[in-house]
């Protein structure tokens, strides 16, 4: 598992936008300066690592706080690829579930 250190060095986060860009050259991507990720069939933003898929709401937790989170991260107004850190929160399955309703 990547460290908050190693993320910093490879992407930088903005927390107004929620966007994660490439700090680094990444074979394959349009290069340093690019948004990092994709979005998947769910509507969640995914990032590839050293061979690892994170999704980018939990980086994003792990980015500013410094500890993974201990629970669900749920997106406040139910926008699955909105990743600005004021977007979210860290809480259980079943307040994760409440946004289905």
């Amino acid at each position: 598992m990547i460290t908050q250190t190693e993320l910093k060095d490879i992407l930088d986060y903005n927390t107004e936008t929620g966007i994660f860009t490439w700090k680094v050259y990444r074979q394959g991507i349009k290069g340093i300066g690019s948004v990092a990720g994709y979005l998947n069939k769910a509507g969640y933003i995914k990032i590839m690592i050293n061979g690892k898929i994170y999704q980018a709401h939990r980086l994003a937790w792990f980015y500013i706080n410094g500890e993974w989170p201990k629970n669900y991260i749920d997106h406040i107004n139910g926008q699955k690829d909105d990743n600005r850190i004021e977007n979210l929160r860290d809480v259980t399955r079943r307040q994760n579930q409440q946004n289905r309703i």
